[in-house]
């Protein structure tokens, strides 16, 4: 990639599911490490405080929204989607 294709990820707000742990974790790090909003979705309350600590951490705690939810249940789904643009903005 050049310099002229590099998207502006300050500019994006990006759900990252399973963002606790694993892939989902270095995506959530690699996301806020290229100044995207990011709002990660974990199942366990304590991985989205764990991480949220390491952001606060980092400095870059305004942009992280960290929540713990089960996105296989279609309703907490739904719901955690529209807390997600209130909290974020739209999502990319």
């Amino acid at each position: 990639m050049t310099a002229s294709n590099v998207p502006a990820w300050s500019d994006r707000h990006c759900l990252v599911t399973g963002g606790g742990r694993g892939i989902g974790r270095a995506v959530t790090q690699a996301l806020l490490g290229a100044g995207a909003r990011v709002t990660m979705l974990g199942r366990q309350a304590l991985e989205a405080q764990a991480l949220a600590a390491l952001a606060a951490h980092l400095d870059v705690v305004q942009r992280l929204h960290a929540m713990a939810a089960d996105v296989v249940d279609a309703q907490a789904a739904a719901i955690t989607c529209q807390a997600t643009s209130v909290s974020g903005g739209e999502v990319m």
